[in-house]
């Protein structure tokens, strides 16, 4: 054991209890009281036992249904700028985003402490930020890395809606070198 203090706070979070189903194709009652017991887990799940309506009854649980079509719209290692990664011609679903950024100060970097952003968003009104990253400089040669990924339920956004990458607000710094780079993951519908 490691001579660190043990935090007397540390509360072990709650797990899920187990569903266990039998692997004896003989064993109804078993498999019965599985299936019982996921009912009572997810409250009162899929009443008519349909495909659509579990996988809806289980996101509530975190676990996320495939999504048919799904696509993405990126760009990749872009200077400070606002960019359009696509804007489809239909209405469409977003599933989620993911941005990355970097930052690195030269020996000419003049003392101060930029802050720094890139991300990946809509331009609709009102806009929907899909996924941002922050990023700091403050003293010559140094450098500061992130990047973010969020999952959204398919938000629904009109047709002609674009889907852009914000790379700084379009702003230079001085004696330092920025690029960031993104993805939206969408789908039609």
């Amino acid at each position: 054991m490691s001579d660190q203090s043990v935090n007397p706070n540390f509360v072990v979070p709650e797990v899920a209890p187990v569903i266990r189903v039998p692997a004896d194709d003989n064993s109804i009652q078993e498999t019965n009281a599985a299936l019982a017991n996921l009912v009572a887990l997810m409250g009162n799940p899929a009443q008519d036992g349909s495909l659509s309506n579990i996988l809806q009854q289980l996101a509530l649980f975190g676990a996320q249904p495939w999504v048919p079509n799904i696509q993405s719209a990126a760009l990749n290692l872009q200077a400070p700028g606002f960019y359009t990664m696509a804007t489809p011609s239909q209405a469409f679903r977003i599933w989620g985003g993911f941005v990355t950024g970097s930052a690195r100060a030269s020996s000419g970097y003049g003392p101060g402490t930029d802050a720094i952003y890139m991300k990946v968003y809509t331009s609709n009104t009102p806009q929907l930020t899909v996924a941002i990253v922050e990023l700091a400089l403050a003293v010559a040669s140094s450098a500061d890395s992130g990047s973010t990924f969020m999952q959204i339920p398919g938000v629904p956004m009109p047709a002609g809606t674009p889907m852009k990458l914000d790379v700084n607000g379009n702003v230079a710094i001085s004696g330092a070198v920025l690029r960031g780079s993104g993805a939206i993951f969408y789908s039609i519908p």
